[in-house]
């Protein structure tokens, strides 16, 4: 099949050269006034940040907190990436990339009125799944199909052409020094617009196919493209922004950008086989359509009451209101119910899930059991801090996040978690919370999220006393409020002395807000979950950490090799000490200033250890 495209096509395709790239830079250097280096090559230089408000960073930080949903969305934003080639920092850029886009869809209403798919196969020339590249994001506005290549590169510059339809570059407002080495734009877009449009055209459907790529802001704000910027083949290139507009100026001329018709078309079904992760049955091609009861199921159906926070919590049905209930008995009950877990790891995320307790009176869970096998309550209620360590292979990565897991199925919490460990067994869960960063996503914003958070403690404290309560605890219905719990994880890298002068820096905000959350939070509802994973090489918990922990009313403590790292945590070596060996999901467990516990995790039971270990 690839034989049948034209030479026009392969040329369009076609990467630009290193010959051609220096000669574009000798173009743009007296086109755009560049700062050189050396004959007809400019300053490439990434240490210029771009001043930013707060109004900018918060504005961010907003749009984080936002949940997606819509008229009818298939799978989730950047899932695809976990299947990609690129590395790490390359996934976890793209993944955030797409989930602001997705945020930002939702906030600007546009999800309300698509069909919208995340994370597709790009189809092959006959319909079929592609092993190439996939689709970060299709909305379907009735038959217009729109593909989009969603890009997270850095925000708050200034993007010019470098070489048409090939290469762009961005600079710094006003220093005219290039911020990045040139983008070299990628022909995915290109195959997938001929691929999908040839597709439909050949199997009779009146669907109009357009492609486009769209930058998202990040925390230093939008970037600015010129509108001249095209990837191969003359795909357009746009900021979110402008993205946005366009759609609404044609929502003005044409209907079928705002009314959704919430029956299955065949080219809609067709396009919901090609997602990533939640089908793994044949593809429904245009002219022969699967049978209903092989049909994807959606992330998340305003038609059919489907709500992406209850299929991600398995176990439990989706939200039904009354107007939806006949459009879910007349179509969605008979469908059998597909693979729609956002990660291949997801599946272990689920056995957890299906064990989770119910969240009991004053904000507590049945997760442990005490030395005499009796239940033991983990209760948030009066509790501003609780620190949990433990070195080795002990159980504390499984108990803890049954603990996430618990605490966001119940959804009684604003949850917000800043994520610094690596290779996290909670970032499965970033949908679910109200805000989910990583170390990755910087510092900067993890302090700034954390500044929300305490300027959000002492908001609480004056609604509270305005409602006649002492605290939040103390009012049977908390002011209205829901109680607030910020979890760090791998809370120990931020107490290093290895930082940069910039993180450290943003590393000392958050320890003050951490620190005024656990002295502080318990009048408002607020409460830190710090774990603080140990390794067996190394000193122990940081001296300031460990004052910090004795200051948190309920602590636990895995096991750990020594007595003196018990004590260091506990602040006693009290019996029951830890023996020579670990036995998984037991810890010692302490309440304000009661005498130290041993408790086992009831996830970590025998007769269940197979079935739950990360």
């Amino acid at each position: 099949m690839e034989q049948t495209r034209s030479e026009a096509f392969w040329q369009a395709v076609k990467k630009p050269t290193e010959a051609e790239i220096t000669a574009a830079w000798a173009q743009a250097i007296a086109a755009y006034g560049l700062t050189t280096e050396a004959p007809n090559q400019p300053v490439i230089s990434a240490d210029y940040l771009p001043k930013v408000s707060k109004e900018t960073k918060d504005a961010y930080i907003e749009t984080l907190k936002h949940e997606v949903r819509g008229a009818k969305i298939y799978g989730v934003p950047g899932a695809g990436l976990e299947d990609s080639n690129f590395g790490r920092n390359e996934q976890k850029s793209g993944e955030r990339g797409e989930e602001v886009f997705a945020k930002l869809l939702t906030w600007d209403g546009i999800l309300d009125h698509c069909v919208s798919y995340w994370s597709v196969y790009r189809p092959e020339p006959n319909g079929t799944r592609g092993d190439g590249a996939d689709i970060d994001c299709i909305l379907q506005f009735g038959n217009h199909i729109l593909l989009v290549d969603v890009k997270n590169y850095r925000a708050g510059l200034e993007y010019h052409t470098l070489i048409k339809d090939k290469a762009m570059f961005c600079a710094y407002p006003k220093l005219r020094v290039v911020a990045h080495a040139p983008y070299i734009h990628s022909s995915n877009m290109a195959f997938a617009q001929a691929d999908v449009q040839g597709y439909l055209a050949s199997h009779g459907s009146g669907c109009t196919v357009e492609s486009f790529v769209v930058l998202v802001p990040g925390s230093s704000g939008l970037p600015t493209l010129d509108p001249d910027i095209t990837w191969p083949n003359g795909i357009p290139a746009m900021s979110y922004s402008t993205f946005v507009e366009m759609l609404k100026q044609r929502a003005m001329a044409d209907s079928s950008y705002l009314n959704v018709d919430p029956v299955m078309t065949r080219e809609q079904l067709w396009l919901s086989t090609l997602v990533k992760h939640i089908h793994s049955g044949p593809v429904s091609h245009i002219d022969n359509p699967l049978p209903e009861t092989m049909w994807p199921r959606p992330t998340y159906d305003a038609f059919a009451g489907i709500d992406a926070r209850d299929v991600t919590m398995k176990g439990h049905e989706p939200k039904t209101s009354g107007r939806h209930q006949e459009a879910r008995r007349s179509g969605s009950q008979q469908r059998t119910q597909a693979n729609h877990r956002a990660h291949a790891s997801q599946g272990q995320a689920d056995r957890i899930i299906d064990t989770l307790p119910a969240m009991g009176p004053h904000a507590s869970f049945e997760l442990m059991r005490d030395a005499d096998g009796n239940p033991l309550p983990f209760s948030f209620a009066d509790v501003s801090g609780i620190f949990v360590t433990g070195a080795g292979k002990n159980g504390m990565s499984v108990c803890m996040t049954t603990l996430v897991a618990s605490v966001l199925q119940s959804k009684a919490f604003d949850v917000t978690i800043l994520d610094c460990q690596e290779r996290s067994t909670l970032s499965k869960y970033a949908q679910a919370a109200k805000m989910y960063l990583q170390a990755d996503d910087g510092f900067e914003l993890m302090n700034s999220a954390a500044e929300s958070l305490n300027t959000s403690m002492r908001a609480r404290e004056m609604a509270i006393r305005s409602h006649g309560a002492e605290s939040f605890w103390r009012d049977e219905v908390h002011a209205g409020l829901r109680p607030q719990l910020l979890i760090v994880n791998g809370t120990g890298s931020l107490y290093t002395d290895e930082a940069d002068a910039q993180d450290e820096q943003d590393m000392r905000g958050i320890r003050r807000c951490i620190q005024r959350i656990v002295r502080r939070g318990r009048a408002s509802g607020t409460c830190a979950l710090l774990i603080a994973q140990q390794k067996t090489t190394d000193g122990g918990v940081p001296a300031e950490l460990a004052e910090l922990a004795q200051e948190c009313q309920l602590r636990l403590c895995f096991h750990l090799p020594s007595d003196e790292r018990v004590a260091q945590v506990l602040g006693t070596t009290a019996a029951p000490a830890f023996g020579s060996s670990v036995e998984l999901g037991k810890a010692l467990y302490v309440k304000a200033t009661q005498t130290p516990q041993m408790v086992q995790f009831l996830n970590m039971m025998s007769g269940k250890l197979n079935e739950l270990s990360l």
